[in-house]
């Protein structure tokens, strides 16, 4: 099956986001579609490579189209996001060689995206002009006009699956809806061992990119840098939300009591819980906490959120303190 290298935006300092200025970027947002990108191009039977969210910068990009020529990829995908003031997609390519393949990624896109959508050539730019393979250079949307990136916020899934139709397409293969049937794909198991020393911030290595693994797996936002070894603020934060959730000393280090409390499902530790809510475009926890007369720190704690500014529409939060 063909081989498919994805590179999401990786920005040395990550661009604004409109529709969630305070805990998202460009980066963080491509990084989210890619997410839901790979399992459908892995039920399909695609072979996957991407690049790491710490990768970034011109070093980053160098390093993944390196990696992309060496592998052999059949396809390079590129996913940004674009500002300027405009509300549309856009598709740019090296030549005229490879439109074809970008009209079957438009075609899809369309099926689901409510604007226009462009093709445009671009040989100027560095991973369409070094890639030894074709390259489909996407801006996903404007991340500077608030409708067009509320509309990408809430609408991954979509975008995602869209994507991988157009991939099918392309080579000729099957589409499999991993989703089919209400069934969430099996989450693949944390690739790095378990550490057995004692980590805590300013720790380096792979033990901290299992704690990272663990923390991104329970949605904790680990900033641009992602997994990438190491044990700064972020995973810090991420670290004392897991032991406050699971009862434990709440001290920043990673032992033997913190690392259960990573490999666990999530439920132990948690407060008493009576009622949820379904966030909405446009809430954040203060609004929330106003309108059913909880503090929102209360359901920070609740859902083990370390950043309270990142909530998503469609999020489920356990609101403690409310009777049904």
């Amino acid at each position: 099956m063909a081989k498919i290298y994805l590179s999401p935006a990786a920005h040395e300092h990550d661009n604004p986001c409109s529709y969630d200025r305070a805990g998202c970027g460009e980066n963080v947002h491509c990084n989210r579609y890619m997410d839901e990108l790979e399992p459908y191009l892995a039920a399909c039977g695609f072979e996957v490579k991407r690049n790491p969210r710490g990768r970034v910068g011109a070093a980053g990009l160098r390093a993944a189209v390196q990696e992309a020529n060496r592998w052999g990829a059949d396809l390079y995908y590129v996913a940004h996001t674009n500002a300027g003031g405009g509300c549309r997609n856009g598709i740019m390519l090296y030549s005229d060689e490879t439109r074809a393949w970008a009209e079957k990624l438009r075609a899809r896109r369309l099926e689901v995206y409510p604007y226009r959508s462009n093709i445009s050539l671009s040989p100027e730019l560095y991973e369409i002009n070094q890639t030894a393979m074709p390259c489909l250079y996407e801006e996903l949307v404007f991340h500077d006009h608030l409708e067009d990136i509320t509309w990408l916020h809430t609408h991954f899934r979509e975008e995602a699956a869209a994507t991988a139709k157009a991939f099918c397409d392309i080579f000729g293969a099957a589409f499999v809806d991993p989703y089919a049937g209400g069934e969430q794909p099996a989450p693949a198991g944390n690739p790095y061992a378990e550490p057995t020393a004692l980590l805590q911030k300013g720790s380096r290595g792979d033990g901290v990119k299992w704690v990272q693994w663990e923390l991104e797996r329970r949605g904790y936002d680990l900033g641009s840098g992602g997994v990438d070894g190491i044990f700064g603020d972020k995973t810090d934060a991420g670290v004392r939300a897991v032991q406050t959730a699971a009862g434990i000393q709440v001290d920043g280090i990673v032992g033997p009591d913190t690392r259960g409390a990573l490999k666990a499902d999530g439920e132990a530790g948690t407060p008493p819980q009576t009622a949820t809510y379904t966030v909405k475009a446009g809430d954040n926890l203060s609004k929330i906490g106003a309108k059913l007369g909880v503090p929102w720190r209360k359901i920070a704690e609740a859902n083990g959120i370390a950043a309270p500014w990142i909530i998503r529409p469609g999020q489920v939060l356990v609101i403690p303190e409310v009777q049904r």
